[in-house]
């Protein structure tokens, strides 16, 4: 039977927005449907007045020459469609009263990590193996074998990023500067899985970058070479089924009425609730389901999204507030009454690109972890959001203590994990994915196939990934695949 589309994408996250502009770019027809009214997914922006904020991406790697964001730009005829703006120092570290600027190069990192703890003398070679790893696995000599990738993995195995470093590392205040990127995945540094570390820090390696005209301006760049070579995007539609021919996916059924065919399927949504739900349980393996269910998903984020009038003294880009304990104790989790700070980012984009806020104005995000997404929306329903914001608010002012008078209330916001939930139907609003545990093993992930013949998928929820990067590198691989597939 003929089929209205070669190639159907649930959800315009970055993942299925790239799968979607290479496989339109090469020819096959391709239609992408996402449930907000916006493509992006976290890749894109929320406005209030003339205050613009991006949801929640501030740096971008691999978007320099010759990059994988700049390579597969170029594929789709869109390079010269968005400008990115390098960030350097990448960002400032906080540490008590200690203001360290991080450099995004990982032997320009080593220096000031050996400058920060003179006495630890296992340093470089630590980066020099992070190095080694990372490159290998990023392919910066070219594509590496899957020999290549077997044996660089096989050396972080079953292995978090802490242990991975004091294999080489043992002084606390070294440990602690380079475990700052750590927290980024959403995990203290003795949970977080260490190959997925090191891909996080190799990704930067050539440089952190931000899109002008904010994140969303990337997803929006996806969106018109989709359409320019043929590709057709429908927003504000809710997909509830994955249709079944036999024991293959054909096609779409959405909320609102309507059905579609296709020859491949792609989701780029919660990959828990595409298999159970959209497609059914009916159709997977029971060994699979077992195993599939013991996965763990990532915690969720609590985000403050503040309107300034003025620049309360922040000269970075952004700022990680880093804890004076050992990162083996390390408790980076937002938790509402807790009297314990977590880890934050604190953000100010618009020192990068003004156009953001009006004349002489800023928008900054600062943005939390939280593994009890329940506890807070217990506390958001009996105390308020207001409760939450001033927590969050408060972090902000201890690192500039001139911020309150700077503040544009009205045009405040606060994000909870039953906001990201309600935007991305992602489970228990999770922030990224599937949770970067060392113990969660690579291989009972996703992507790009599934064990449904026709169904593919990408982003966050496929196998080692993380940010913008890592989503693109999972679209990059589904459209391949897929190509390879059909053609086969």
């Amino acid at each position: 039977m003929a089929s209205d589309y070669d190639v159907i994408i649930i959800g315009a996250g970055i993942g299925g927005l790239t799968a979607a502009a290479l496989l339109a770019s090469r020819g096959l027809h391709v239609l992408i449907v996402d449930q907000h009214s916006k493509p992006g997914g976290y890749c894109s922006t929320f406005q209030r007045g003339r205050f613009i904020f991006d949801v929640a991406v501030h740096l971008i790697g691999g978007c320099e020459e010759g990059g994988l964001i700049d390579e597969v730009l170029r594929s789709v005829q869109a390079r010269d469609k968005i400008t990115f703006k390098q960030v350097a120092p990448m960002y400032l570290a906080v540490r008590g009263d200690d203001r360290i600027p991080i450099p995004s190069d990982l032997h320009e990192f080593a220096s000031v990590v050996s400058n920060y703890a003179p006495r630890e003398q296992g340093i470089n070679r630590l980066i020099d193996e992070i190095y080694d790893i990372g490159s290998t696995l990023l392919g910066f000599a070219g594509a590496p074998s899957p020999d290549d990738s077997f044996r660089a993995l096989a050396r972080v195995a079953n292995c978090s990023y802490l242990e991975f470093m004091m294999r080489y590392v043992t002084d606390e205040r070294a440990l602690a500067l380079l475990s700052g990127l750590a927290v980024y995945a959403g995990l203290p540094p003795g949970e977080v899985d260490a190959g997925l570390m090191i891909s996080i820090l190799i990704s930067y390696h050539r440089g952190a970058f931000y899109p002008m005209g904010s994140s969303q301006a990337l997803a929006d760049t996806f969106v018109k070479s989709i359409k320019a070579a043929g590709g057709t995007v429908m927003l504000r539609s809710r997909v509830i089924k994955v249709l079944m021919e036999g024991e293959r996916a054909c096609g779409i059924e959405l909320a609102k009425g309507g059905k579609f065919t296709a020859r491949a399927i792609v989701s780029n949504a919660d990959s828990v609730q595409t298999l159970f739900d959209l497609v059914g349980e009916g159709y997977l393996s029971e060994n699979f389901v077992k195993r599939f269910r013991r996965l763990r998903p990532a915690v969720s984020a609590v985000n403050l999204y503040l309107a300034l009038n003025n620049n309360p003294g922040l000269t970075n880009h952004e700022v990680f507030t880093l804890s004076e304990k050992h990162p083996r104790d390390w408790q980076i989790f937002y938790r509402p009454n807790s009297n314990q700070e977590p880890f934050a980012s604190i953000t100010m984009p618009s020192l990068l690109d003004p156009s953001l806020a009006p004349p002489g104005s800023h928008v900054m995000a600062v943005n939390t972890f939280t593994d009890s997404p329940e506890v807070v929306e217990r506390f958001r329903d009996n105390q308020g959001k207001e409760a939450i914001r001033d927590e969050l608010f408060s972090i902000a002012e201890r690192v500039l203590p001139e911020i309150r008078s700077c503040l544009v209330e009205q045009k405040c916001e606060v994000a909870t994990p039953r906001t990201l939930f309600r935007y991305t139907s992602n489970q228990g609003g999770s922030a990224l994915g599937w949770g970067k545990y060392w113990d969660q093993r690579w291989p009972y992930r996703l992507g790009p196939r599934t064990p449904v013949t026709g169904l593919y998928m990408t982003g966050h929820w496929t196998r080692g990934t993380h940010g913008v990067y890592g989503v693109i590198k999972s679209g990059k691989d589904a459209a391949a695949q897929i190509q390879q597939d059909l053609e086969g």
